[in-house]
C-alpha cells in the first residue's frame, strides 16, 4: 500500500467518523423531538380531559336546575289549576243563587 492509498484511507475513516457523529446527533433531537411531541400531547389531553370534566359538570348542574324548575312549575300549574276549580265553582255557586232569587 503506498502512502496515497493509506491518506484516502485516512480521509474515508474520518468522513466515516463524521458522518456517523451527525447521524448520532441528528437522532439524539429526533428522540429528543419526540419526547417533546410526546409531552405536549400528554399536556393538551390532561387540559382536554379536565375541561371535559368541568363541562359535564356545569351540564349536570344545569340539568339539575331545570329539573328543580319543571317540578316547581308542575306544582304551580297543580295549586293554580285547585285555585281556579275553586273559583269557577264558587262562581256557580253564586250565579245559580243568584237564579233562584229571580
Amino acid at each position: 500500500m503506498n502512502l496515497s492509498d493509506k491518506k484516502d484511507m485516512a480521509i474515508k475513516k474520518k468522513n466515516k467518523k463524521k458522518r456517523v457523529k451527525a447521524a448520532r446527533n441528528f437522532a439524539e433531537k429526533a428522540v429528543n423531538t419526540v419526547e417533546g411531541i410526546k409531552d405536549t400531547v400528554r399536556n393538551k389531553t390532561e387540559a382536554v380531559k379536565d375541561s371535559a370534566v368541568h363541562a359535564a359538570h356545569g351540564a349536570g348542574d344545569y340539568a339539575e336546575g331545570v329539573h328543580e324548575k319543571t317540578v316547581s312549575v308542575k306544582k304551580d300549574v297543580k295549586d293554580g289549576g285547585h285555585e281556579v276549580s275553586k273559583d269557577i265553582h264558587k262562581a256557580a255557586g253564586n250565579i245559580s243563587n243568584e237564579l233562584k232569587k229571580k
